[in-house]
């Protein structure tokens, strides 16, 4: 099957584009799954994994969230506040 990843900030930098689609994603598989898959073609990425937030279809979820056929998959990096 086929998702849509969103990838926002320094994962875009790492990737070089803020949106991928990846393919034969096997049915049943989790968002984390999907970032081990992604981490494997862009090995940079993996430095962030445990700082991440996922998203599903533009809601927060969790990393065992199963993915369906044309999910968009958004991970976000961690962010900074800027001076006040």
């Amino acid at each position: 099957m086929v998702v849509k990843i969103c990838l926002f900030a320094s994962l875009r930098d790492v990737v070089g584009q803020s949106e991928i689609l990846l393919d034969s994603v096997p049915p049943g598989n989790t968002a984390r799954q999907v970032f081990q898959r992604l981490a494997g073609r862009f090995p940079g990425l993996r430095r962030y994994r445990k700082a991440l937030l996922v998203a599903v279809n533009q809601e927060y979820s969790d990393w065992d969230q199963e993915v369906s056929p044309g999910d968009e998959i958004a991970f976000f990096p961690p962010v900074s506040g800027g001076a006040a």
